[in-house]
C-alpha cells in the first residue's frame, strides 16, 4: 500500500472470519497485525451497504435493511397528507423498493423466516402508498402495483431479468461466471483453512 501512497485507516477498516460455528471456534487468532496497524476481527462488518456475519446467515444485513426501510416508511407516513398518490409512490420506490432490491441477489438461500420479515416491509410499503388497511388482503395489492413478491425479486435478479434483462447468452455467462467464482472463492477459504489447521 505504501508504494501506491495508500494508508490503511484503522477506524474504518472492518474484517472477520467466514465459516461455520464449529470452524470459527477453533480460531484463536483475534487481531491481523500489520506493519502500521493493528486490526481486531470482527463478527460482523459492513461493506458497501450489505452488512456480513461470520456464518454468511444475513440475519444482521436483514435486520438492518428491515430497520432502515421502516425508519423512511415512519418518515413518509408522517407527510404522506401533504403528498399526491403519484409523488408517494415514488418515494417509497427510492426510499424503499431500492433498498430492498439493493444487492438482493446476496439474499439467495437465506432462511424463509428472513425473506418473511423483508416480505413483511414490502408489504407495509405497499399500504402506504395504497392506503389500505392492515386486515385487507395483500397480495391483490402488490399485483396491481406491479411489484414482485420479495423472493421473486431476488430470483429474478439472479437471472438478470431485473434491470432491463439483457440477453439470453449474457444472462448465462453471468450465471457461469458467479459459478466459477463461488467455486474459486471456495477453494481459497478451504486453502486457508487446512493450512491454519496445519501450523
Amino acid at each position: 500500500m505504501a508504494c501506491n501512497r495508500l494508508k490503511l485507516n484503522e477506524e474504518k477498516t472492518q474484517i472477520t472470519w467466514l465459516g461455520t460455528r464449529q470452524q470459527l471456534d477453533k480460531v484463536t487468532v483475534q487481531t491481523l497485525k500489520l506493519p502500521n496497524a493493528t486490526v481486531p476481527f470482527s463478527s460482523v462488518v459492513n461493506d458497501l451497504g450489505v452488512v456480513l456475519d461470520s456464518q454468511l446467515t444475513m440475519a444482521n444485513h436483514v435486520a438492518a435493511l428491515s430497520r432502515s426501510c421502516f425508519f423512511h416508511l415512519r418518515r413518509l407516513r408522517a407527510i404522506k397528507q401533504s403528498l399526491t398518490p403519484h409523488a408517494t409512490k415514488t418515494l417509497v420506490r427510492a426510499f424503499v423498493s431500492n433498498r430492498l432490491d439493493n444487492c438482493n441477489s446476496l439474499l439467495v438461500g437465506v432462511s424463509s423466516q428472513l425473506l418473511q420479515r423483508l416480505q413483511v416491509t414490502q408489504n407495509a410499503a405497499a399500504r402506504l402508498v395504497t392506503g389500505v388497511r392492515r386486515s385487507e388482503h395483500i397480495t391483490p395489492i402488490l399485483r396491481d402495483l406491479h411489484w414482485l413478491p420479495v423472493r421473486r425479486r431476488i430470483t429474478l435478479s439472479l437471472k438478470g431479468e431485473g434491470k432491463g434483462g439483457g440477453t439470453r447468452a449474457s444472462r448465462e455467462s453471468g450465471v457461469k461466471f458467479q459459478a466459477l467464482i463461488s467455486r474459486k472463492w471456495l477453494e481459497i477459504t478451504r486453502s486457508l483453512w487446512y493450512s491454519n489447521g496445519k501450523s
